[in-house]
């Protein structure tokens, strides 16, 4: 009777402390989606607050800089004098040379330096990390241990020989082989496809086996699907982050000028007293960033339609 007594004991106390722990867990998601959504609404306070800025007259914005557009009187014209004097010319002492260039010859050339650059890194990542995460070899702890040493030394001050082997090899201002030389196997998005491709169930792969498939067909047919999302998503951030670069380009790829330098010449000039207003800057940003939100709308769709995860019954 006292054992039966303890046990049931026992189970209210264990009760309680899970029914705590999940009121404590509940406590702590609600804590983090309302951080997470504040999070998210001071960047969309920002953008709203840069569409609005972008079609007030300068005598406005002067005066009342957080306040709400005048709607009879929308500047539109501040978009179409950004588009035009987006375009511009430069003299580069490297090149000894003028480099014209406009919206559409930038628009090109970020799209190229972009897309190729994050798509050639996680090419790369992908081909690193496959072997690693699937098979066992000799070496194997050591390259891991090495792309983690890789990513915690930091590498400061190597812009200088960086620039001096590129000009040496004549892979100085050429964007194909700036591209492909760019690009390498390790870091962040090397450490999460290894995670992604260990993750893949082995039942995949001895299914595949039994159907005759190799080597070479399991890594395309199976793995490469499966941690295709993934590598996407990696992607797309990358090519976020390459679109708005323009220091490799002033420094590396001086004749292919894209979007991000214009914009940074553009808000130079607008410094000098150029007859630039403020509110024709802030419509030059709109420009810019219209065609990556377009790209990351078109891609998350893509990724959500076409790609799911599953087909195993264990």
């Amino acid at each position: 009777m006292i054992s039966l007594k303890k046990k049931t004991e026992n189970k209210i106390v264990s009760s309680e402390k899970n029914q705590a722990k999940h009121i404590i867990a509940k406590a702590v998601m609600i804590f983090l989606g309302i951080f997470i959504l504040l999070y998210i609404l001071s960047f969309l306070v920002m953008i709203l607050w840069t569409l609005n800025s972008s079609l007030k007259g300068d005598r406005l914005f002067t005066k009342e800089p957080f306040g709400l557009l005048d709607f009879n009187d929308i500047r539109w014209e501040n978009y179409s004098i950004a588009f035009n004097k987006l375009t511009n010319s430069k003299f580069f002492e490297s090149l000894n040379d003028y480099v014209y260039f406009d919206y559409w010859k930038m628009f090109l050339n970020s799209f190229l330096f972009a897309a190729g650059t994050a798509g050639m890194g996680i090419f790369m990542n992908f081909l690193v990390a496959y072997p690693m995460g699937r098979y066992d070899f000799p070496g194997k702890k050591f390259l891991f241990n090495m792309a983690i040493l890789l990513m915690v030394i930091p590498v400061v001050g190597n812009m200088s020989s960086s620039l001096y082997v590129r000009r040496v090899l004549g892979i100085y201002d050429n964007m194909f082989l700036h591209i492909i030389t760019a690009s390498g196997g390790f870091g962040m998005n090397f450490m999460l496809i290894y995670g992604a491709v260990k993750s893949v169930s082995g039942s995949y792969v001895d299914a595949a086996k039994i159907d005759g498939a190799g080597d070479f067909t399991i890594m395309t047919r199976i793995s490469l699907p499966m941690v295709f999302p993934l590598m996407f998503c990696l992607f797309m951030i990358g090519f976020t982050g390459h679109w708005n670069d323009y220091s490799t380009i002033l420094v590396y790829l001086p004749s292919s000028p894209n979007l991000a330098y214009g914009l940074h010449l553009f808000r130079s000039t607008a410094t000098t007293g150029d007859g630039i207003t403020d509110p024709q800057v802030l419509a030059a940003y709109i420009l810019v960033a219209i065609p990556s939100t377009i790209f990351w709308c078109v891609g998350q769709s893509f990724v959500l339609e076409n790609y799911t995860v599953g087909g195993l019954k264990e």
